[in-house]
């Protein structure tokens, strides 16, 4: 079989510096390269990490992440744009799997027979009775029109959380399967990096296991302002970029990092006491199941998508964090827990068993085996 995957184009492959798409794309293909799947990709590929020597066609990465709204808008409509006239240059292929609504939209209104299609679902959103903030009404627009011109002309609508996959069924998507978030989970485990990153903490200026890590865009949709609060308890060493890095540079117990290397995020990972993921809107989080990974216990609000990964004390944590004085209690108690070392190993458990690139690409090709044309 050849599946050819076109990526949103955003930034190379792998994404060193951020790009969960690129992410969930770049370990699905290598995987399945792995079995001896021929796998093509529609994107940038960095060619010291090729080693599984998948096919790439080149499309201008923007190679600038993360952005906020509405600077978005424009970006993915230009991505898009590049990823489909990079498509066209691919020649037929058995499977081809979708990631981005513009040039997913493109590519099936000039379909070449003989093609499988699948699409993957990565942008969560609100009912629109629960968030009328315009970051949400694109969200809520995009969905919709990628329901018309992209889920019901593909075989498959893979999702990556069983609560989205819920809820866009019972909104007319008949075709949508859950795709567990695919983990690299022998580069993100404690054997690699726990207890090696006396030179990184200290340039930081924190030490091993007595600060909590928070990684993502420093904005108020994925909790950045409620870092503050926590640091009132522990130092938390901050990784990414957002508009509210300059307002929490200014407290003394956040480590604002900025955007760093793969490796040196894998490091301050898996030396953390805790890692924090505090989104009010998010699918099953990459920095959530990679802190799991590395066998870091997880804090993180109790959305519903994080409830699917996380069973609450025994492989990680959930705080209400629309409760300001609730929230800082509970995490006061779950720092001083003696249990913190097992629920980490019960978490790296979870995840193995759960989102390893083998586990997931064995039902994504399961799945693919049954499209007309495969």
């Amino acid at each position: 079989m050849r599946i050819l995957f076109v990526s949103p184009n955003l930034v190379p492959m792998p994404p060193l510096f951020g790009g969960a798409i690129e992410e969930h794309i770049w370990q699905l293909a290598n995987a399945l390269a792995k079995d001896g799947v021929e796998t093509a990709v529609v994107g940038n590929i960095l060619p010291r990490y090729n080693e599984n020597n998948i096919t790439s066609f080149p499309a201008l990465s923007y190679n600038l992440f993360p952005l906020e709204f509405p600077r978005v808008i424009p970006l993915h409509l230009f991505q898009g744009l590049r990823s489909y006239r990079a498509y066209r240059k691919a020649g037929e292929y058995d499977v081809v799997s979708l990631h981005e609504e513009v040039s997913s939209a493109l590519i099936l209104k000039s379909t070449r027979g003989g093609m499988g299609y699948v699409y993957t679902f990565h942008n969560p959103f609100s009912r629109l009775g629960d968030d009328l903030s315009p970051d949400n009404l694109l969200r809520y627009s995009s969905f919709t029109l990628s329901r018309w011109a992209v889920m019901r002309k593909v075989g498959v609508v893979f999702v990556p959380s069983r609560y989205y996959c819920r809820l866009i069924r019972g909104m007319g998507v008949g075709n949508a399967v859950y795709l567990p978030q695919v983990v690299d989970t022998l580069f993100f485990s404690p054997d690699r990096f726990a207890g090696r990153g006396s030179g990184v903490l200290s340039e930081v200026g924190v030490e091993e296991r007595k600060y909590a890590v928070f990684v993502g865009r420093l904005s108020f949709r994925k909790g950045a302002h409620l870092l503050p609060l926590l640091s009132r308890v522990i130092d938390v060493v901050a990784v990414g970029e957002g508009p509210l890095r300059r307002s929490l540079s200014r407290y003394p117990n956040i480590r604002c990092v900025g955007r760093v290397s793969r490796d040196r995020m894998a490091m301050l990972l898996s030396n953390a006491l805790v890692s924090l993921n505090l989104s009010q809107l998010d699918m099953v989080s990459y920095t959530l199941l990679e802190s799991m990974s590395c066998g870091v216990p997880v804090v993180a609000s109790s959305i519903p998508t994080f409830r699917e990964a996380i069973r609450e004390g025994e492989n990680g944590y959930l705080i209400n964090i629309h409760d300001a004085k609730a929230m800082l209690h509970r995490f006061r108690e779950i720092v001083k827990q003696e249990q913190l070392e097992e629920v980490g190993r019960k978490a790296r458990d979870y995840v193995v068993k759960n989102h390893s690139p083998e586990v997931c690409a064995r039902i994504f090709l399961n799945y693919c085996r049954t499209l007309r044309g495969a």
